[in-house]
Parts: C-alpha cells; structure tokens; sequence
C-alpha cells in the first residue's frame, strides 16, 4: 500500500541528483486545490507555524498562508516537505524548491517537486513522513466542489 492510497494521491517516484531532489506526484482531480479542502490550511498552519515565514513565487504575489487558500495540492506538499528537511536537517536552511507540471508530457493531474537538496536519507525520509502527514490531514477533510 503506498502512502496516498486512501486519499488518491501518489508518490511515483523520488530521484535524488547532485544538487537537487525530485518527487513526482499524482494527484486526483478530486484533490487538485486547496480550495476543495478548506480545512487543510488551518491544519497546515496548526502543525507547521513556522510554514507562515516560507518565502513564495506564485502569480498573484501573495504570501503562502495567502496562497495557501487556494494552490495546488501539490504545492502544499512541497512547502510542507521544505518544512520537515528543515526538522529533520538544521543545516538546512533557505531551501529552493518549485512544484512544475507540463501535461503535455507526463500524464494529467502529475506534479514534479525539485527541491535544492541532495542527503539522499533525509529526503527519501522526508517524503515519506510529507506523504504520511497529508495523507492524515486530507483523510479527515471534507471536499467541496471538484475539478475536472
């Protein structure tokens, strides 16, 4: 059983480079917005305080807990797996990272995260751990108003 299978999501794969790290994730359309699960911002903010000082590059140049209203799914996991390197590694500090998809290449709803950080056990360990804690979060969630 992978780690998203209650709720959909799915972590394809991780591949750990020189300088950077990957995780491809899919995501449901049912579960593509934050905006389809009101309650995951309070329990982002609620569990990850410090998640409030992430610098953000989004299109409406809002901060992240502005953002967090509504972005993708996948873009949580992203700012939620800086946050638990940071946890896990202290000398992690100021970690790049961006979440692209292009669905001209790779199926629809699937989403690469690149993180600027390359200890293959930290990550690896990290993205489980992501996995885990949004799977929990979401689990308990009610969705509104699903995309197609």
């Amino acid at each position: 059983m992978n780690d998203f299978e209650e709720t959909g999501l799915l972590v394809r794969g991780v591949e750990i480079g020189d300088r950077a790290s990957y995780v491809d994730l899919f995501v449901p359309s049912h579960l593509t917005r934050t905006s389809q699960v009101p309650e995951l911002k309070q329990n982002i903010l609620r569990m990850f305080p410090s998640i409030v000082d992430h610098q953000c590059d989004n299109d409406r140049k809002v901060d992240f807990v502005e953002e967090l209203t509504d972005t993708e799914i996948a873009h949580v996991f992203e700012h939620v797996l800086i946050e638990i390197i940071g946890q896990e590694d202290e000398l992690a500090v100021s970690l790049k990272a961006q979440t692209i998809w292009n669905w001209r290449l790779n199926p629809r709803w699937t989403y690469q995260i690149e993180v600027d950080y390359a200890n293959e056990d930290i990550f690896l360990r990290s993205v489980v751990k992501t996995a885990k804690v949004l799977r929990e979060m979401i689990e308990y969630c009610t969705f509104v108003n699903p995309v197609s």
